[in-house]
């Protein structure tokens, strides 16, 4: 891995969008606090921030990033091999109702003004002949990569 961590205060690191938050977001910034966690100097902050237009999402300090960190590498080295099941806002809807796989449908399908990840081109590429893309391992993906997230997030 290789890049620049920016927004980094006394007191924590902070990312501001003036945007409404939306899940990929969210994971962005669980990345990137997870680098932190995993590779910062001593006496860096452990805490980071999301600032969004509509609310805000802190991360508290983790042990075991570079292991989490780990998992999602896994997955991209998959998702370069074969598709991944991993669609951002389905699996964070997903993961936060304890696998409430109703609610992940509607995040995913799209509906009268809402328009779902299933209409993403990519996505659509990928899955677009199946049956149910949200079958298999999605379920055990979600909870794999985000269960740590929830964890650690706090909304306001």
């Amino acid at each position: 891995l290789s890049g620049k961590l920016d927004g980094i205060w006394s007191g924590r690191k902070i990312v501001c969008r003036c945007a409404k938050l939306k899940a990929k977001d969210e994971i962005r910034t669980w990345l990137e606090h997870l680098v932190l966690n995993a590779f910062a100097p001593e006496g860096y902050p452990k805490e980071s921030a999301l600032i969004m237009k509509d609310t805000a999402v802190t991360y508290s300090p983790v042990d075991n990033a570079a292991e989490i960190l780990g998992a999602f590498l896994v997955r991209y080295w998959e998702g370069l091999m074969m598709p991944l099941r991993f669609f951002p806002a389905t699996s964070l809807e997903f993961a936060a109702t304890d696998g409430n796989m109703d609610k992940a449908l509607k995040k995913f399908e799209s509906g009268f003004k809402y328009t779902g990840e299933e209409e993403d081109p990519y996505f659509r590429l990928c899955f677009g002949q199946e049956d149910d893309p949200l079958a298999a391992d999605f379920g055990r993906i979600a909870r794999e990569l985000l269960t740590p997230m929830l964890a650690h997030r706090s909304k306001d």
